[in-house]
């Protein structure tokens, strides 16, 4: 699999939240990999066309050598969480299936366990 997609990240200093933006992520591919700062509770949403594609949300603790499923794969404009009870050191979203008409993105939000 190459990898697809171009990625922007910025942390909102008003909500103190880690924000990670994919656009452009095609089958069979996987989007560029990013680091969740740490942070414990995270969301994302995937949105674009799907033409039968299925994307897997997955974490790694070693650099980005092995990489293993976070939850559930998504078929269709939905989402889930990146943390279900484990902090990867990075993440990335795994396309399969569909056709040559896929493109999908990404929204994550990481929310800071720091209040401060």
């Amino acid at each position: 699999m190459a990898i697809a997609g171009t990625i922007t990240g910025v942390f909102s200093t008003t909500t103190r939240h880690w924000l990670v933006a994919i656009t452009g992520i095609t089958n069979p591919n996987v989007s560029p990999s990013f680091d969740g700062k740490g942070y414990q509770n995270s969301s994302y949403v995937i949105s674009g066309t799907f033409a039968s594609a299925s994307v897997q949300a997955q974490g790694s603790n070693d650099g980005g050598v092995t990489w293993v499923n976070i939850g559930s794969a998504v078929t269709a404009a939905g989402g889930g969480t990146l943390s279900a009870g484990e902090v990867f050191e990075l993440y990335r979203f795994s396309v399969s299936g569909g056709g040559a008409t896929t493109l999908l993105n990404a929204n994550c939000t990481f929310v800071s366990n720091n209040a401060s």
